[in-house]
């Protein structure tokens, strides 16, 4: 803010050449003066169908991707864990045999009671 404020004395004291604060030179001619009008005057609906469509011209390719990428508030677009990667790993099944062994490797084990998705499901 400082830097700010002293940068804009500075150029512009040097362009006028004498020391000045411009926003308060404005301030006191259209304010304090009351000669504004000696800018030109125009109606009151010249604000909004002019001037206002302006002045947010560039905010609103940024209100457009805030619309699209909205988030509700308590929400949160990153995806939950899966449920086997949260719980305890379930204790390893011991089959036996050739025969039991290539069961398994289609996730149908001999004696295998627990229920839920297989870990090829968690794979997609």
């Amino acid at each position: 803010g400082v830097t700010a404020l002293a940068s804009t004395v500075l150029v512009d004291s040097f362009f006028w050449q004498r020391w000045l604060y411009p926003e308060g030179e404005v301030w006191y001619f259209n304010v304090a003066l009351n000669q504004s009008s000696q800018w030109g005057t125009l109606p009151l609906a010249w604000y909004f169908y002019s001037a206002l469509p302006r002045a947010c011209l560039l905010a609103l390719p940024w209100c457009l991707v805030a619309l699209i990428f909205h988030v509700p508030a308590g929400k949160s677009r990153a995806r939950p864990a899966p449920a086997a990667a949260t719980e305890a790993a379930p204790p390893p099944i011991v089959a036996q045999g050739a025969a039991a062994t290539a069961s398994c490797a289609t996730g149908a084990c001999a004696g295998d009671d627990r229920t839920g998705p297989t870990a090829r499901e968690f794979v997609a």
